[in-house]
């Protein structure tokens, strides 16, 4: 959900992000397919929609605080979480309908850079926070920047509310 606020410009706007994530990482490593269950987070952030030229079609960066990761269900009683934070930026291009209620669709890279991240043991009785290290050493447990591709669908109101739903693929395998 974003609620926009008018920019200097004339027809561009800017508007304040916020929002829940559902994510999930899946890889290989060492030959070894890795999988987890999902992890609900949030986003907040904010966005510009800069219409290209008197089309229906905007560039529609935004940059955003992202939740993301896994949960990895060691029994009934125990849950490993990997609770991994980025600045993400989406670089969408987006097609609005006519009309004073807009309906839009579109896509774009995204680029993901790292913020830090943790590992959370939960047990029935206990909680153990540890801090992960991202980067490209074998040492570290997940590599750093992520990046893919990102879907966007999405109305804008005639009072300038607007409601979204975002799809993002990352493209590269973070284990």
């Amino acid at each position: 959900c974003s609620f926009q606020i008018n920019g200097f410009a004339q027809k561009t706007q800017v508007g304040l992000t916020g929002g829940i994530t559902s994510s999930n990482l899946y890889g290989n490593k060492n030959g070894l397919d890795v999988r987890g269950d999902s992890r609900t987070g949030y986003t907040l952030g904010m966005f510009i929609d800069a219409p290209i030229g008197k089309t229906r079609w905007a560039f529609q960066p935004s940059l955003n605080y992202m939740q993301k990761g896994k949960n990895d269900v060691v029994d009934p009683y125990t849950t490993n979480a990997t609770a991994l934070r980025y600045a993400e930026l989406d670089m969408n291009f987006v097609h609005y309908t006519k009309g004073a209620n807009k309906l839009f669709f579109g896509a774009g890279p995204y680029l993901a850079l790292n913020l830090p991240s943790k590992m959370v043991l939960v047990t029935s009785d206990n909680r153990i926070e540890t801090n992960l290290l991202l980067g490209k050493d074998e040492s570290n447990a997940y590599k750093g920047a992520d990046f893919g591709a990102n879907g966007i669908i999405g109305a804008r109101l005639k009072c300038g509310f607007v409601l979204t739903a975002n799809y993002s693929l990352g493209l590269r395998n973070m284990i």
